[in-house]
């Protein structure tokens, strides 16, 4: 999902799957062990914040 979102965004594919990888990795890091998919709407916000500075 959020590699499609950023392909639709314009990103060329391989930026898109990169940025959508460490996005995924930087909100496991956060939530710990055990994230499902059901976690990640609530994880990627912080994320997204952890990741811009």
């Amino acid at each position: 999902g959020s590699c499609a979102g950023l392909l639709a965004r314009g990103l060329p594919a391989l930026d898109a799957a990169a940025t959508s990888a460490r996005l995924h990795a930087a909100a496991a890091r956060a939530f710990g062990p055990g994230l499902i998919a059901d976690d990640l709407p609530e994880a990627i916000p912080a994320a997204l914040r952890g990741l811009g500075g």
